[in-house]
């Protein structure tokens, strides 16, 4: 039989309710690849869970932000795994922050998501070496 990996993004995967969201800004730990910047916390589960903020500062039309809110969903819905592989599937509250000027095409972003996630491994293998 065939083993399939599954690419979903179902809602349970997806960040919360206020005191979880507020809790990952005040003790979060933050990586770069910019376009994007991470803000990441363990939450003690066994998957992550993502929220994604676009500015409307940089985008003012919300098509512009809705369009790099789904690039950047899916670019993490198809390279969730580098993270969970790299952390035997400890679960963390991620933020994703869009910080570019300028929208950017798929391709780019999902290497950028992959870098990202990366980071996030290096990061929290890091702090848990340091505990």
């Amino acid at each position: 039989m065939k083993t399939e990996k599954r690419y979903s993004l179902p809602q349970s995967e997806r960040l919360r309710g206020k005191t979880r969201i507020d809790n990952l800004f005040a003790n979060a730990k933050g990586v770069l690849s910019y376009p994007y910047r991470a803000l990441f916390t363990p939450n003690g589960e066994d998957k992550s869970v993502i929220i994604v903020s676009i500015p409307k500062r940089k985008f003012k039309h919300a098509v512009d932000r809705n369009l790099l809110r789904r690039r950047t969903r899916e670019a993490y819905r198809l390279n969730k795994a580098l993270l969970a592989n790299q952390t035997e599937n400890k679960g963390f509250d991620i933020a994703f922050l869009y910080i570019g000027d300028k929208k950017e095409e798929f391709p780019y972003l999902q290497k950028k998501m992959c870098d990202l996630l990366n980071k996030i491994a290096t990061k929290a293998k890091e702090m848990e070496e340091q505990e």
